[in-house]
């Protein structure tokens, strides 16, 4: 097994990241938001212009066009939980440095005198008394 855990990188590598496209801010839960867009909503609603009233001899001239009607407004704030992509490339710096740690760690304790020491035993014998 090598000194840095792949699990760890392939996890960091792989979270979620924000869309790049949208304007993220902090919200108050610790998740990430979008600032209140603003949409309407229309319906096509048909209009009728009389031209000329029917008589009794010729039918009415109207014309009919659809006219948008507002239905409604909505507030739209999309919400993430990913991470920006900053926030993942300081983690795998992290990761990277935490594992040039370790082997560094370990090549000093490699190079450490150690005595033999037998501890199970006493353990045991606590636990067993």
């Amino acid at each position: 097994m090598g000194i840095e855990h792949p699990l760890l990188r392939t996890v960091i590598s792989r979270l979620p990241l924000l869309d790049p496209a949208q304007t993220w801010a902090p919200d108050t839960e610790g998740n990430w938001a979008t600032p209140v867009v603003q949409t309407n909503r229309t319906k096509k609603v048909p209009r009728v212009l009389v031209k000329y009233e029917a008589t009794d001899k010729h039918p009415a001239q109207v014309d009919t066009w659809m006219e948008d009607v507002a239905v409604g407004i909505w507030n739209t704030v999309h919400l993430s939980g990913a991470v920006p992509a900053a926030r993942q490339r300081e983690l795998l710096a992290r990761v990277a440095e935490l594992a040039e740690a370790v082997k560094i760690a370990r090549e000093e304790a490699n190079m450490a005198e150690v005595t033999d020491q037998h501890v199970g035993g006493a353990i045991f014998d606590y636990l067993l008394a």
